[in-house]
């Protein structure tokens, strides 16, 4: 169940000493993009040979997959002794799971001693069970790219929607701005942080320029002051959208640069090429899904609203259909409170071929529940043709077994929870 508000969490913290006192701190809200900036702050801070700790959500596989420390997981004996504890300590709160396991991140965190945390917002922002009081000297707040998104909790507007993201913004607290955002967002935003007193520093999409090197090839470089002009293109990500999220986390860092010596050109270049998020814009092997076909290419991602859908039909449209418009192979399933009429649309296209599909029970957050396939074939239908559009009665790979010997490119979306269950199958 999701409640919004903060009362429960910081009674909880308190009864934890406030661990979120004693390291440095990268808050990160957004719609789209958070979990990709970071992933990028992380990987570049453990290059650095800096003792870090991430926390994300939702989980692929297990909730503990959402406690990161230097890159792994939190182990399962760590994670289970901290969690028993928490949930002693958070006795008659009535916290909700998320609350659990955020206070669940911090106490892993406090055991393992972090030096800087970097702590992705669940929902929202200013209600978010991770908006906590981060010492002010030793945090940025980041806002990345803000969309549609979550409109029965945080509004059916995009100035509603900003105002609950800027929630995160703090007294004197430096925050990092997608520059890319609306015009009123970014008003919004500027308003909190002028209101706060809080440094506003605005990533705009223009200072990231564009190289043409000798052997042709395009690179594209974002410069700091810390650091000078750094390589975007070496990101292993894949999307154009990358190089901006990239931005975001290095613009943090320079303003976090004399608080964190031992990050440099080097660590900073190991560790964007280092840095992996599964499930966006992931191309998996069609060998380990039981093709015989090792050119046929499936793309898997989580794009699961209306601004996500539209890099992921940019994407498909670049890599995928090419200029002969190749058609495509969907494979599909969207959460409950996803509208198909936003998002198929902007995705489908005539003589496409479209399986609507489900997942399976999300661990730890119970509520979550795929909607019915026949809801989304009916959409489908209307687009691609009804010979084209069917339900899946079978799991992913069978599917994708079933549909490879066409040689289409096949995509499957609609939710980070398909895309967990896909990955599931790999790992198996």
């Amino acid at each position: 169940m999701i409640k919004l508000g903060r009362e429960r969490i910081i009674t909880l913290i308190k009864l934890l000493h406030n661990p979120e006192q004693s390291f440095l701190s990268f808050h990160v809200a957004g719609t789209n993009g958070k979990g990709s900036v970071c992933s990028y702050l992380s990987s570049i801070l453990q290059e650095s040979d800096i003792n870090v700790g991430r926390f994300t959500s939702p989980h692929l596989f297990h909730p503990r997959d959402s406690i990161n420390i230097n890159g792994v997981p939190a182990n399962q004996a760590l994670y289970a002794d901290a969690k028993a504890f928490v949930e002693f300590k958070a006795t008659g709160l009535d916290a909700t799971e998320f609350e659990l396991l955020t206070a669940t991140a911090f106490e892993i965190f406090a055991r393992k001693a972090i030096t800087a945390g970097v702590i992705e917002v669940g929902l929202g922002g200013r209600h978010d069970a991770t908006n906590l009081n981060y010492p002010k000297k030793n945090t940025i707040g980041i806002i990345t790219k803000i969309g549609m998104d979550h409109q029965s909790l945080l509004g059916n507007t995009i100035t509603d929607i900003a105002s609950e993201k800027a929630g995160i913004i703090k007294k004197k607290v430096p925050v990092v701005v997608h520059g890319g955002n609306d015009f009123d967002v970014l008003k919004i935003i500027e308003s909190n942080a002028s209101t706060l007193f809080a440094r506003l520093n605005i990533v705009w999409p223009d200072e990231l320029k564009k190289v043409t090197t000798k052997t042709g090839d395009t690179r594209v470089f974002y410069r700091t002051e810390a650091f000078g002009d750094i390589d975007l293109s070496q990101t292993p990500l894949n999307g154009e959208y990358q190089y901006m999220n990239l931005a975001l986390a290095l613009k943090a860092l320079d303003l976090m640069a004399g608080k964190l010596r031992s990050v440099t050109r080097a660590s900073i270049s190991s560790g964007i090429q280092n840095t992996t998020w599964p499930g966006r814009l992931q191309f998996l092997d069609p060998l380990m899904l039981g093709l015989e076909n090792k050119n046929t290419k499936i793309l898997l991602d989580g794009a699961h609203n209306t601004q996500a859908a539209q890099a992921l039909s940019k994407f498909v449209s670049e890599n995928l259909r090419g200029p002969t418009e190749k058609k495509v192979i969907w494979i599909m399933a969207l959460s409950g409170d996803r509208n198909p009429y936003d998002l198929l649309p902007l995705l489908l296209k005539p003589g496409d071929s479209f399986y609507a599909t489900t997942f399976g029970e999300v661990e730890g957050m119970p509520w979550v529940k795929p909607q019915d396939p026949a809801a989304l074939e009916r959409v489908a239908r209307d687009i691609v043709g009804s010979a084209h559009a069917g339900i899946a009665q079978t799991d992913t790979r069978t599917i994708i077994q079933q549909v490879g010997s066409k040689n289409l490119p096949i995509v499957i979306c609609g939710s980070l929870y398909l895309a967990a269950d896909t990955l599931k199958l790999l790992n198996n």
